[in-house]
């Protein structure tokens, strides 16, 4: 820990600083009692005593960086890196709070902020030597990391560019407001426009899976596990239920569905009328 001031008569007698020193007597206490109670073993205390430090004299940078080492011997690193930054700001020249936010930030993945606080360090300082070798150990793994996201970023792009060139679009469809599919790899899909519902096979042949006759307004579909697919029939008030062969009955009356979802053996429908999600079982 700094402990250039040890008490309050060495402070007011001796040579003075460079560095702005505290003033405060209270404040100098609370951090002479600090350090006291941390070579005591006693952390809460010697936490409690630096926090008193800086409530009293809020420029007390030693305060702060004993503060961050207390905090660092119990592993709370954020409150570490939180007071050796108070440490930095209120003297810039505090060269072992620098190194040690470099390390800390190294640690936790933030390699600018790292390599920022180890360029702080001057030549003339102790530090130096070590902060520079800090340095560019920090740059490489920079450099990996970004590599890495090259990398990750190119083969990304590559299984967009794949599944894209699979993507067969489906037009002529007059407003079409749902889709789902099944376990064969039909698509179906909802015509608002038309009042009708498309059944597209794998091989693209398009067909008319359930005509106007029994739809009126259909908005969404959902398939389940047998194939069955259900549909939102919005205007006419209700959700049909259609059998892989296309037969269509009336599953259950709905005041205006709006979507349809299968999860598991249960249907779910939102009514809009009365702003309800309900579930049935298949």
């Amino acid at each position: 820990m700094k402990n250039v001031i040890l008490i309050l008569f060495f402070l007011l007698f001796s040579f003075i600083p460079s560095f702005a020193v505290p003033t405060n007597s209270e404040a100098i206490k609370a951090y002479n009692d600090g350090i006291e109670y941390y070579g005591q073993d006693e952390i809460e205390k010697s936490i409690e005593s630096f926090k008193r430090a800086v409530t009293i004299q809020s420029d007390f940078y030693e305060a702060y960086y004993n503060l961050g080492q207390v905090y660092l011997s119990v592993n709370n690193v954020d409150e570490a890196i939180k007071n050796y930054e108070l440490a930095v700001k209120y003297e810039p020249e505090d060269y072992e709070s620098c190194y040690v936010l470099g390390e800390l930030f190294y640690k936790k993945g933030y390699l600018s902020k790292s390599i920022g606080y180890f360029s702080k360090i001057p030549p003339t300082s102790d530090l130096y030597s070590n902060a520079q070798l800090f340095r560019e150990k920090v740059i490489k793994r920079q450099k990996e990391v970004l590599l890495n996201q090259a990398q990750m970023k190119a083969e990304a792009d590559k299984l967009i560019i794949k599944d894209m060139a699979n993507v067969t679009d489906i037009t002529g469809i007059a407003s079409p407001s749902g889709v789902a599919g099944d376990s064969l790899g039909n698509i179906y899909v909802a015509s608002y426009g038309e009042n009708k519902v498309y059944k597209i096979a794998p091989n693209g042949q398009r067909s008319v899976f359930v005509t106007e006759q029994v739809l009126s307004g259909p908005i969404s579909v959902a398939v389940d596990k047998n194939d069955n697919v259900y549909v939102a029939n919005y205007v006419q008030g209700n959700i049909l239920k259609v059998s892989p062969d296309g037969a269509p009955f009336v599953y259950t009356k709905v005041l205006k569905p709006y979507c349809v979802n299968v999860i598991k053996d249960y249907l779910y429908v939102t009514e809009q009328e009365t702003n309800k999600v309900m579930r049935f079982k298949l």
